[in-house]
């Protein structure tokens, strides 16, 4: 089905409501939804009403966390060339503090009676041949990054390039 309007942009702050398309991977179809982006501030804002006032800013993360709640998978990017940031740490552990919301089909012998969100990291800006002759190499940063991630309890990043245009 083809939606109006990019789930991928060149500029960042593009999304500013949930945007959805249904994709499809084999005989999988499933809804894709993209979010405003998630950062320290706006964590701080959904919770403590600190910072910024914005009421754009605060319905963009009400929908994000709406969005994570309702998810059964969530893709999580990081930056491969930077690595983990104190804004990704706290990014990480929001998802983790995240609650479903409760659904009586569920296995009464569910942990908390909620559904087991997966996290998955996609580790970005891995595009073209240049980080991957350093990949292997014992001074990669790459390498001390990709396993820096994996430490996080959500198993080991995806590589990927998101580099369009």
């Amino acid at each position: 089905r083809q939606n109006a309007g990019a789930i991928v942009s060149s500029t960042p702050g593009t999304t500013r409501d949930r945007r959805e398309c249904i994709g499809r991977i084999g005989g999988t179809t499933f809804t894709l939804v993209d979010t405003a982006g998630v950062d320290r501030d706006r964590i701080s804002l959904l919770y403590s009403g600190k910072g910024n006032t914005d009421p754009m800013e605060t319905k963009m993360i009400q929908q994000t966390l709406e969005a994570a709640k309702q998810s059964d998978l969530i893709l999580l990017m990081f930056d491969a060339k930077v690595g983990i940031t104190a804004d990704f740490a706290d990014i990480v552990n929001w998802l983790r503090k995240i609650k479903s919301p409760s659904n009586n089909n569920k296995n009464s012998d569910d942990h908390n009676n909620q559904w087991q969100r997966q996290v998955v990291i996609l580790a970005n800006k891995l595009e073209g041949d240049g980080w991957a002759g350093n990949y292997y190499s014992s001074d990669s940063h790459v390498m001390d990054h990709l396993s820096e991630v994996s430490r996080l309890g959500f198993g080991e990043a995806i590589p990927i390039s998101a580099e369009h245009g």
